[in-house]
């Protein structure tokens, strides 16, 4: 294990910084796509990046509206498809509980509304810069 990584594109550096600093704020989005699983949103000309495991989805409330177009167990973990009105596909991924809350108990063609917390998703500039 490192303290310290550097994440290299072309032979040259993009990132140098701890894994967990390069995770959760990747200096570009190329770095926010190879490192891990990541949603890219757009809309009315902005970007955000944000990781499968910041997004929560609920019947009703604040945010995006979609459909679950899948839901998967994979081990200790639940993912959901959701494909959003405008089209855009995201993909949300939770620790299961094992009583059919959260994620879990969405199937197939149910609408939702998929969400995260202030301050969870990473702004894009247009030159895909975080």
């Amino acid at each position: 294990m490192s303290d310290r990584v550097a994440v290299m594109n072309g032979g040259r550096i993009e990132q140098l910084g701890a894994p967990r600093e390069i995770y959760d704020r990747p200096a570009t989005e190329w770095i926010a796509g190879f490192i891990g699983d990541t949603n890219f949103l757009h809309a009315n000309g902005k970007g955000v990046a944000i990781r499968p495991e910041r997004l929560r989805i609920s019947p009703t409330g604040e945010g995006l509206g979609g459909t679950v177009a899948a839901t998967m167990i994979i081990g200790p973990v639940v993912q959901c498809v959701i494909r959003l009105d405008d089209g855009q596909e995201v993909l949300v991924r939770e620790q299961r509980s094992g009583d059919l809350q959260g994620a879990e108990a969405f199937g197939e063609g149910e609408r939702v509304v998929v969400s995260w917390a202030v301050g969870e998703a990473l702004n894009l500039d247009e030159g895909g810069n975080g």
